[in-house]
Order: C-alpha cells, then sequence, then structure tokens
C-alpha cells in the first residue's frame, strides 16, 4: 500500500468542480459527479497500486511502471499541460494547449486515452467549427495540438502508439472545406500616427521602432540591450551558434542589427536579424544608455516612472518587459483617448486616429520599403527568406536588408 496518503473528494462551489488536493495543489476532477467519482477511484487504485496517479508514467517511489489501459483523455492532456508547463512554454502556447484540451474534454472528458482516435478528434473539431470565431487556420493549431498530446503521450508510454497515429492520419482543413477564413492583416489607415502623443516616450518609441525595423510586437518587446549591435566592433551571437554578427555600413550610412533570442520561426532553425536604419537608431540611442546587456529597452517601470505613477506592475515580468497584449491595450486606449479629446473639442469623425493594432506595423514597414524599393528588400527587411543557412542568410539578405533599413529607417 502506498505511503502517500488518499486524497478527499471534494466539491469546489464556485467553479462547480469536484477536485481533490494533491501535492498542495487543487486537481479538478470535472463537474459532472459520475465522471468525477470514476476519476476518484482510479486515483485511489493507483495510489493503493503504488503508483503516483497524477505523475503519468512512474510509481510513487519513481521507478517506471506500466501505463495503466484505463487511463483517461482527461489525464493524459493534464499531464501534457503539465510538460509543457515544465518546459517553459510561454504564455500564449499554454493557453492554446488548454483551449485545445478543454474542446476535447467538453465532448470525451472521461474517454479512455487509447480509444480516442480519428473519430473523436474530427467530432471536437466539428465543434471548434461551430464557433464563429475561431478561424479556419486557429482550428487547424488547435487540432495539431491535440495531435502532439498524443505523439507526446506514446513518447512517455502513456498511450499506444497506434493511438498517435490514428490522430496524425487526420487531415487539416483545407481553404474552402469549412471554417471562416482568418481575417488579412493590412498596414494601419493614414493617420495612425496621431496616436503617438498621447503615449509615453518609451511607449512611443516602441511603436515607431517597430515601424521602421518591421518587427513583430513580440520581438519589439523583448528587444534587450546585449541583442543590439552598435558597431562593427559590438558582435552580438545568433541564438542557439557561435556565429556572430555586428552592425555594418550600407548606403553611407551605419546599420545597427537587432537578433533577437526567441522570434517566431526559431524552432524552425530560421536565422533573425532586425536591420535599424538612422530614424531608428536616433530613437533607440537615449533609451539604450545606461543600460545592462540583460535589460529590457522599452520597460513599463522606465515608462510610468517619467509619469510619476511608480510601478504598478508587480507579478513577475510586467515589471522589467512589456507583454505583448499589455503593449496593444496601450495602443488601444491612447487611440481611446484622443479621439475622446476630439469630440469634446468638435473635430469631425472623419479626422479621428483609426483604430489599428501593433500587427498591422510590420506590414506598414512591407509596404514602405516595397513601394520605395521593391518587394525583394521588403521580404528580406521582414526576414522571410526560404534560406535557412546562416552565411547565406548573411551575405544575401543582410545586405538586402541594411539597404532597406538604411533608405527607410
Amino acid at each position: 500500500m502506498s505511503k502517500q496518503p488518499i486524497p478527499q473528494l471534494r466539491y469546489h462551489t464556485p467553479t462547480k468542480q469536484h477536485y481533490v488536493w494533491w501535492n498542495k495543489k487543487r486537481v479538478h476532477l470535472g463537474a459532472d459527479p459520475a465522471q468525477a467519482e470514476l476519476r476518484y477511484k482510479r486515483i485511489v487504485a493507483e495510489l493503493a497500486s503504488d503508483r503516483d496517479p497524477f505523475d503519468g508514467h512512474r510509481t510513487a517511489a519513481g521507478a517506471p511502471a506500466a501505463p495503466p489501459a484505463a487511463r483517461t483523455v482527461s489525464e493524459v492532456l493534464l499531464a501534457h499541460y503539465r510538460h509543457l508547463k515544465a518546459e517553459g512554454r510561454d504564455r500564449s502556447a499554454l493557453h492554446r494547449a488548454w483551449q485545445a484540451a478543454a474542446a476535447v474534454l467538453a465532448r470525451h472528458p472521461a474517454l479512455p486515452a487509447a480509444q480516442f482516435r480519428g473519430p473523436q478528434l474530427k467530432q471536437v473539431r466539428a465543434d471548434l467549427l461551430a464557433r464563429p470565431e475561431l478561424s479556419r487556420t486557429y482550428i487547424n493549431y488547435l487540432t495539431r495540438c491535440v495531435q502532439r498530446a498524443w505523439a507526446w503521450a506514446a513518447s512517455e508510454d502513456l498511450v499506444p502508439p497506434e493511438a498517435a497515429e490514428a490522430l496524425r492520419a487526420v487531415e487539416m482543413l483545407r481553404r474552402g472545406r469549412g471554417g471562416r477564413e482568418p481575417a488579412r492583416v493590412v498596414p494601419p489607415p493614414a493617420g495612425w500616427d496621431g496616436v503617438l502623443s498621447e503615449l509615453s516616450r518609451v511607449t512611443s518609441a516602441m511603436v515607431q521602432v517597430q515601424a521602421l525595423g518591421g518587427m513583430r510586437p513580440q520581438d519589439v518587446c523583448r528587444m534587450r540591450r546585449g541583442d543590439v549591435s552598435t558597431g562593427p566592433h559590438e558582435p552580438v551571437l545568433f541564438p542557439g551558434t557561435a556565429r556572430p554578427v555586428t552592425a555594418f555600413p550600407a548606403g553611407g550610412v551605419l546599420v545597427w542589427l537587432y537578433v533577437p533570442r526567441e522570434h517566431k520561426t526559431a524552432h524552425l532553425e530560421k536565422p533573425r536579424a532586425v536591420a535599424l536604419g538612422p530614424r531608428a537608431q536616433q530613437l533607440l540611442r537615449p533609451l539604450l544608455a545606461g543600460l545592462g546587456p540583460d535589460d529590457y529597452v522599452f520597460s513599463p517601470a522606465r515608462s510610468l516612472a517619467e509619469h510619476g505613477r511608480g510601478n504598478r506592475f508587480k507579478r513577475q515580468g510586467y515589471a522589467t518587459c512589456y507583454a505583448t497584449r499589455q503593449y496593444a491595450q496601450l495602443v488601444g486606449r491612447a487611440i481611446d483617448r484622443v479621439n475622446a479629446a476630439r469630440v469634446a473639442a468638435g473635430v469631425p469623425v472623419e479626422d479621428h486616429v483609426p483604430w489599428w493594432s501593433p500587427l498591422q506595423l510590420r506590414h506598414l514597414a512591407a509596404t514602405v520599403v516595397g513601394d520605395e524599393i521593391d518587394r525583394e528588400h521588403a521580404r528580406a527587411l521582414l526576414g522571410h527568406s526560404s534560406q535557412d543557412v546562416i552565411e547565406r542568410y548573411m551575405e544575401q539578405q543582410l545586405g538586402k536588408a541594411g539597404r532597406a533599413a538604411a533608405e527607410c529607417g
């Protein structure tokens, strides 16, 4: 018999969920009393057989154990979510994994994981298709989240390999085969920069640097001093390699380089360096002064201190770096304040600041460079490249990106 105490089945009134306490954490077992009772009995049975019911594939003593045949879908999804969290995945990735798990649990909460195959996954996808706020591409992403969860579970011997293979055989939705098509992201409308006067010096520079460099919001939010090369004698390494890159002359001016430590295509081993021209350098130079290598360039604490409002962001991460959602909220609220002031002054509606989001600034940079130079230079500035070898990237792409930054950024 396990030395671990048997947890009691409890009921959480605010969430209407049954749960047990385990390792000082509340583990939910579902809202349905019958299903919660079944899961609770399975937990007690695994404790009686000297297994840790929440570890997935190891006994309480730490030795490998054969997976229980009756392991449910919810247990596999919970184990996979904890695996992602232990890996240090970012909050958005965890949110999408949880959203995919919730869609599965809404239809098959107590189904044995080994019996969750292609037809069951298609039923879950049909439920997602019934939600008009989800696009076809996002539904495909959630479907792949479930497939990856079962592939991981098979590698951990939590489900039979054929279960993961059956889910992998489900094809993604193609255009015209169901689901709402995602809206195309376009550059912000004319007059978008009317909001800059309402932003603080830090956030105003943040918006302009993103637009000039053609960066994604997460790239500009996570910019650190040590990731920016401001001269030929200040090398910055591509993440995961020993290959340095430095600022270089292009078009008669020195172009700075920013190499993000993390970016969207890092898992594909694609290099990414952002070329920063004279206008972006003028905005960044006062912000870089006095920073250490690991300090964030655009700090919410500095922005609030300039307004004499202290630091309201006490949670971990908020005091040193803007979150992308927080960045978008700052822009949206500033637009609302500007337009409210114009309404009070009797300014016509057509002269109000149009609504836009930081996601559109990257497309603005592509449009400007494409119009003033050509589409090839716009592609190089944004980092869109079919080459995944660093040497070719440095020789071909950075040269074009440097010219684009020298003339347009």
